[in-house]
């Protein structure tokens, strides 16, 4: 059985699936709507952003969807 890794969360919400956590998929809409800039996010880098700009938001989000799915953790993806 493969275990779950924050890796894989990261590729799940890259992959345009929405995030458990409110707070979490209020962040990725609202940076995926803004327009122009330097640094506007691709939808496909969503997850990449989240994890790297709002970590704790990314973990929350990962340990809902865990639970969630009654996935198992790989033990380098555990707090």
């Amino acid at each position: 059985m493969t275990k779950y890794t924050k890796n894989l969360h990261m590729h799940h919400l890259n992959d345009g699936n929405k995030a458990i956590d409110p707070e979490a998929a209020a962040l990725m809409e609202q940076r995926l709507e803004k327009k122009g800039g330097k640094h506007t996010t691709r939808p496909e880098n969503i997850g990449q952003w989240l994890q790297v700009t709002h970590r704790a938001v990314f973990n929350r989000d990962f340990e809902l969807h865990v639970a969630a799915h009654d996935l198992i953790k790989h033990c380098m993806s555990k707090r």
